[in-house]
């Protein structure tokens, strides 16, 4: 894909118990991935260990900090994203997303990340017969998927238990005791 990134959306199929990633450019491209629930775990935890190598959590000691920052930074991507309902054709009546009229999704068999600078991350999703669709994406737009593969996932039923952090740290431990 040498487009810019102008659509990114998940959706979930119940006739196939997958998610459907849509992924579109500037250019008119349109990608449709099949995210199985294998998959979309092996995605979360590329895409936390992607977030945790930015410069602004790999600088925090320790991990309680980590997480703290984690967590205050996706709220406030979450905050600043603008999130629609997926476009649906005139044509199809139908609510399951991949059975729109287009090429069906492809199915995703492995992924390859590599943050490309204190910027960026690429994301290569790999389909069978050597297809490959690379997307970058902004630390902004990587919590945005991560929002939409928690709120997916979750309308799936699929028990992932995805967080970006602990929802009730623990209280720092103290030496002293009081009784």
């Amino acid at each position: 894909m040498t487009n810019r990134l102008q659509h990114l959306s998940i959706s979930f199929s119940p006739q196939e118990d997958r998610l459907v990633l849509h992924i579109g450019t500037t250019g008119d491209e349109s990608y449709r991935l099949w995210l199985t629930r294998r998959f979309a775990k092996l995605l979360w935890l590329a895409l936390v260990r992607a977030l945790e190598a930015y410069p602004e959590i790999k600088r925090q000691s320790l991990p309680e900090a980590k997480s703290a920052v984690l967590a205050f930074q996706h709220e406030q991507a979450v905050r600043a994203s603008t999130f629609t309902t997926a476009k649906r054709t005139e044509n199809t009546e139908s609510e399951d997303p991949a059975a729109a009229p287009e090429a069906p999704p492809l199915l995703i068999t492995g992924l390859r990340f590599a943050n490309q600078d204190e910027t960026l991350t690429r994301l290569v999703f790999q389909a069978r017969d050597a297809i490959a669709v690379t997307v970058n994406l902004n630390q902004a737009l990587m919590h945005s998927l991560c929002h939409m593969l928690i709120e997916t996932s979750t309308k799936a039923e699929w028990d992932l238990d995805l967080q970006i952090a602990d929802p009730a740290p623990a209280a720092p431990k103290s030496q002293s005791q009081m009784h």
